[in-house]
């Protein structure tokens, strides 16, 4: 999926594809296509999401759990997308980065992710 194609393709296909399908994409931004050579582990580049997630979990709940935003979020699957990629652009580094890995916040419960932080 060409995340530069315009939100009206882009907004549909990010709320109907799978989890793995928005943690691979997410991978593979982060990891590129490699050297080209060899088979690929098509688990790969979702390990390498799921471990970048992990190492700046902390980080996105500081950005995003204690906005209005949390509380706010109104079940339109595209609204809710935008509005947490524009907060947590500062911690993906890119736009494509920030859209998924909203979804996949969005898809896997903002408030689940949220549970677990605290300011102090």
């Amino acid at each position: 999926m060409n995340l530069d194609s315009g939100d009206e393709v882009v907004f549909p296909w990010l709320s109907r594809a799978s989890l793995s399908e928005l943690e691979m994409a997410a991978g593979e931004i982060l990891v590129g296509d490699g050297l080209g050579v060899g088979s690929v582990d098509p688990g790969s580049k979702r390990r390498a999401f799921r471990a970048w997630l992990q190492e700046k979990e902390q980080e996105i709940q500081r950005r995003l759990c204690p906005t209005p935003i949390v509380r706010e979020l109104t079940g339109n699957s595209a609204q809710d997308i935008s509005a947490i990629a524009t907060l947590l652009m500062p911690i993906a580094t890119n736009h494509q980065l920030a859209l998924l890995l909203a979804a996949i916040l969005v898809r896997t419960g903002v408030t689940v992710f949220c549970t677990n932080w605290s300011d102090g």
